[in-house]
């Protein structure tokens, strides 16, 4: 090729007049031309640092599908923002909502994903879930999903599969107006929390458990996956051990939060409710180490959405917490 058709550009890399850009490396020790295949200069700067660093060609978006990006996700262990191990909860939930997501949009290539690809993805999932559960709208499911892919795309950005994430600006499809906040149907003071507890107490044994994890959850202000980290085995400075002079309950905080006030006081009331739960306890569950266990499995946790379930199954009957 004729250096006179070719102008440098930047450094190492050069323009044929109206044509693609390329570097000029030495190859069996002669000076010789190698197309950057683009003619994007940005795209080319890339190209030439991964030549020369020796990384991987990143694949065009035509060759990947979004089932490769997902799968990628699924292999590296859903990794968060900063590519550490997400807690466990959080953990079992982008597994589920992979496994939602894949049968859509396994075979989908990633450059043909745009917000219409969205819709169609919540037409299918509605669908879906209402054939289950007629009463469901499915429009929160699909949000959840979606926020799944997203993670999956930043994540094989990262990995550099794509370019971008295509679904970083997708539309949300589940009403705010729609949605219900805990604090909408929370009791408003220790009377209504004591009331509601009781209504677990008065139903069978299996619900006491719920019963007393309403009322430590309410008066330490720990979140349910908090809570149930409990244990009444627990060493110094693990979930549930208190301190010798009886003023604070070591717990495990949730979200990144584990160094952040990892103690809870043991107010007069708690003091009170702890000694109680010891009693109870004792005589139901004595060879269980949780704080609440499982009724059908003493030897684990309560489920993590037991007592959400059992709220709102009292909240539709029209007793319990005030609305």
């Amino acid at each position: 090729m004729s250096d006179r058709k070719i102008g440098l550009v930047a450094d190492g890399i050069s323009r044929r007049k109206g044509g693609r850009l390329f570097e000029r490396p030495w190859i069996n020790g002669k000076r010789s031309w190698r197309s950057l295949k683009t003619k994007n200069l940005k795209l080319a700067r890339e190209e030439l640092h991964r030549r020369r660093c020796g990384l991987k060609p990143v694949e065009t978006a035509s060759t990947v599908t979004c089932g490769d990006v997902i799968r990628r996700y699924q292999n590296d262990d859903y990794p968060d923002d900063q590519r550490q191990p997400r807690p466990a909860r959080a953990h079992e939930l982008e597994a589920r909502f992979c496994t939602n997501l894949l049968p859509f949009w396994d075979k989908v290539p990633v450059d043909a994903v745009t917000n219409a690809t969205c819709d169609r993805y919540c037409d299918y999932r509605v669908k879906l879930i209402r054939a289950a559960q007629p009463d469901r709208a499915g429009t929160r499911a699909v949000d959840l999903d979606l926020n799944t892919l997203s993670n999956a795309f930043s994540w094989a950005t990262r990995c550099e599969m794509v370019k971008s994430n295509p679904v970083a600006d997708r539309p949300l499809y589940h009403s705010t107006s729609k949605v219900r906040h805990c604090r909408e149907t929370m009791p408003h003071n220790s009377d209504e929390l004591h009331k509601l507890a009781a209504v677990f107490f008065a139903r069978r044994k299996n619900s006491a458990v719920l019963g007393w994890q309403t009322l430590i959850e309410g008066l330490t202000g720990l979140r349910t996956c908090e809570a149930l980290r409990l244990r009444t085995d627990a060493k110094p400075h693990e979930p549930g051990w208190i301190t010798e002079d009886g003023k604070s309950l070591c717990v495990r905080r949730a979200k990144r939060q584990h160094s952040v006030n990892p103690f809870c006081t043991v107010t007069d009331g708690l003091r009170l409710a702890l000694d109680a739960h010891a009693k109870w306890k004792l005589e139901h569950y004595p060879d269980s180490p949780w704080f609440f266990p499982s009724p059908d499995d003493p030897s684990n946790a309560a489920g993590p959405t037991a007592l959400a379930r059992a709220l709102l199954r009292l909240d539709d009957k029209g007793c319990g917490h005030t609305r």
